[in-house]
Parts: C-alpha cells; structure tokens; sequence
C-alpha cells in the first residue's frame, strides 16, 4: 500500500459529533463533520458522489453556524458502507475554503482558538 503524504498546511481539531454541514443543491445534503481548520474541512456522509457541483456550504453546530461558505472539493472518496434498505455508501469529503468573508473567518477564528484550548465548540455572538 501507497504511504500518504501529508499535504495539509494547518492543524486541524476535531468538532463534536453535532457539527455538520449542509451542502449540495439547496443545502439538501447533510454530512458530520470530521475535522476543521482555518483553510477547510473534512466531512462523512451517506449516499451517492455529490455531483452538484455546488460551490457554498454551511457549517451547523449546537453553538455555531457558517452560512454560504464557499469552497472546493479537494477529495472525495467511498469509505465504506450501511446495510440499510440497500449498501449504501458512506463517503467522505475534504473541502478548501475560498474567498470568505471576514464574518466567516472571526467565527471560524473562535472555534479553532477554542478548539485548541481543549474545548469542541464556539458559542456565537
């Protein structure tokens, strides 16, 4: 097997199990976050390759919300799957931010700095 390399820049911390982004046309897909960083984030979700295109997501926790970030996809691959009705696929993403406003980046600042401090989440202003 293939050794990976680590390309990523910045460290990234893990969320608690209640962060999730919504994506996709209309933000009709959910998926939980996995791990998040000043630059992007990675998530896992259910069903089938998001062939959208869409080019925004948001970002839900219990004390935080990120509306309309925009990104690009970086990864996206199969990493397993759930026997339900079906093998349906669990996919997992990884996303690079893109141009984002000085909102998103204080908010993303918070959680990251308390993220680091020990703490999972961020409440916001």
């Amino acid at each position: 097997m293939k050794e990976q390399i680590e390309r990523r820049k910045d460290r990234r911390c893990g969320l608690t199990p209640s962060a999730h982004v919504a994506f996709g046309p209309d933000f009709c897909r959910v998926g939980q976050i996995t791990d998040i960083s000043r630059t992007g984030l990675s998530f896992r979700y259910i069903g089938y390759q998001d062939s959208s295109q869409s080019s925004a997501l948001n970002v839900l926790s219990a004390h935080s919300s990120f509306l309309k970030m925009p990104f690009e996809t970086i990864f996206d691959f199969e990493i397993g799957s759930e026997f339900f009705l079906g093998s349906i696929p669990i996919r997992r993403r990884g996303v690079r931010f893109r141009n984002l406003t000085t909102d998103h980046r204080s908010k993303l600042r918070r959680v990251l700095q308390n993220c680091t401090a020990g703490k999972t989440d961020a409440p916001s202003e």
